[in-house]
C-alpha cells in the first residue's frame, strides 16, 4: 500500500546521510516519485541538499534528487530560495543546468546574479564557491 507524500516528506525531512545512509534517501525518493502528489516534496529534497551543502556525490543518490527535482513542475523558483537559504554544491550544479538550458532567469532572478550572491553569502562552503567559480567561469 503506497503511503501519503505528507508522511514520505516527513521521512525525507528527517533523512541523515550518517544515520540513515544513502540507500534509504533512495528508496525514499523512489517512494515520493511514485506517491500522489510529488511536486509537495520540492522542499523536502532540497532541504536534502542544504543539509549536506558540500556533498558532491551521495553515492549518486543525489542525482536521483536532481533529476527527480528537474522532472516537477515549479521547482526552479524553490531551488533560487533553497540557494539563498543555504547553499549548496548541487544546487549550484543545478542553477548551471538551467543555463545549460538557455534559461538565464528565474522569476526576475537573474541566475547569474544569484550565483555571484551566493559566493559571497557568509554560509557558503569553500566546495560550494569552488562550484560556483567552476560555473561562471565559462560564462564571460
Amino acid at each position: 500500500m503506497r503511503r501519503p507524500s505528507e508522511e514520505v516528506i516527513k521521512d525525507i525531512e528527517k533523512f541523515d546521510a550518517i544515520r540513515d545512509g544513502w540507500p534509504k534517501l533512495d528508496s525514499l525518493v523512489n517512494e515520493l516519485k511514485a506517491s500522489p502528489t510529488p511536486v509537495q516534496g520540492i522542499d523536502a529534497l532540497l532541504g536534502v541538499f542544504e543539509r549536506h551543502p558540500g556533498a558532491t556525490s551521495g553515492s549518486g543518490v543525489l542525482m536521483t534528487v536532481l533529476h527527480t527535482l528537474e522532472a516537477l513542475p515549479g521547482y526552479a523558483i524553490h531551488l533560487v530560495e533553497s540557494l539563498r537559504r543555504r547553499p549548496s554544491v548541487f544546487a549550484v550544479m543545478m542553477v548551471n543546468r538551467l543555463l545549460n538550458s538557455r534559461v538565464t532567469h528565474v522569476g526576475a532572478d537573474s541566475l547569474i546574479q544569484l550565483l555571484e550572491d551566493t559566493k559571497a553569502h557568509p554560509r557558503c562552503q569553500r566546495a560550494v564557491k569552488a562550484e560556483i567559480e567552476s560555473v561562471l567561469e565559462g560564462r564571460f
